[in-house]
């Protein structure tokens, strides 16, 4: 993987380039590589939901998604708008919760895929926060009512309890709680659920 920052007509954009040196993309699946559901491995080894998951939250940020193949491997390249220095002045200037910017604060991080968990709780860790870990909604509440994280992470999609139900339960608990929603579905599929938990 690289990373990378280019200029153009259009404005600055940030990429990130991840290669591989399999045997390429048959060129039957190039036209279907961003389907949804489409996989060539084995039944129950795949959900065919990857790339067009990826690209869904590309698109969503005005980026794009490009690839390369042959013989020697693939290249996929994903291209992001930077934002403007003005949005990163403005952004600097509002401290908020100066233990949260610092990494000084624990964070509970909520979803139902316990990979997600793990690596979400293993970033915030390296940036020095705390971290507590639920694979539930019914979880977390039961730790929020134990200890009162000072921000909670939820996936928005989850069995049981959504995320939208989780800001919810956990709002009558601690009312000045920050709730961060995360989705990987875009906003189009899912900004019904995003807006009901904006009114929360």
């Amino acid at each position: 993987m690289t990373a990378n920052s280019e200029k153009s007509n259009n404005g600055a954009r940030a990429t990130l380039a991840f290669e591989d040196t399999g045997a390429g993309v048959a060129p039957e699946h190039e036209d279907r590589l961003f389907t949804p559901f489409f996989t060539t491995k084995e039944p129950g080894k795949g959900t065919g939901m990857g790339l067009a998951v990826s690209q869904s939250i590309v698109r969503e940020h005005d980026g794009e998604i490009t690839f390369s193949t042959n013989a020697s491997g693939s290249r996929f390249v994903v291209a992001i708008p930077m934002a403007s220095s003005e949005i990163g002045r403005n952004m600097s200037a509002d401290p908020g919760n100066s233990s949260v910017h610092s990494g000084n604060a624990t964070i509970l991080v909520v979803d139902d895929d316990h990979d997600m968990v793990a690596a979400l709780c293993d970033i915030l860790r390296q940036a020095g926060y705390q971290t507590m870990g639920a694979h539930s909604g019914d979880e977390a509440v039961a730790i929020v009512e134990r200890e009162i994280p000072d921000v909670l992470i939820s996936d928005l999609r989850m069995a049981g309890m959504t995320g939208h139900g989780l800001q919810t339960e956990v709002k009558r608990l601690a009312p000045n709680l920050p709730v961060i929603i995360i989705t990987a579905f875009g906003l189009d599929s899912d900004r019904g659920r995003i807006d009901e938990a904006r009114r929360v």
